[in-house]
């Protein structure tokens, strides 16, 4: 089935909003940043892979705010990488 690009999310009061995907950045990038992280390019990156992610899982429907953070599970070693750049 072909992916959709998201243009809404649902927030945890319920209310549908505008998709801004530079908001899943920063939430990146604030993490990164927290434990010595300098590569604001790969925060960017490992956005863009939760939002394929997304994409793919809600072809038809709109993801909620907690959906954004569900199949990050796997990006620990990313952000480690994200941590250690120059």
């Amino acid at each position: 089935m072909p992916s959709r690009k998201i243009s809404q999310i649902r927030k945890r009061n319920g209310r549908t909003v505008d998709f801004e995907k530079e908001k899943i950045t920063r939430a990146i990038w604030g993490a990164a940043q927290a434990v010595g992280g300098r590569d604001r390019k790969l925060a960017e990156r490992l956005c863009n892979r939760v939002v394929a992610l997304l994409e793919e899982r809600f072809p038809q429907g709109i993801p909620g705010v907690e959906d954004c953070f569900v199949d990050t599970a796997y990006l620990p070693v990313m952000t480690y990488k994200c941590t250690m750049a120059e």
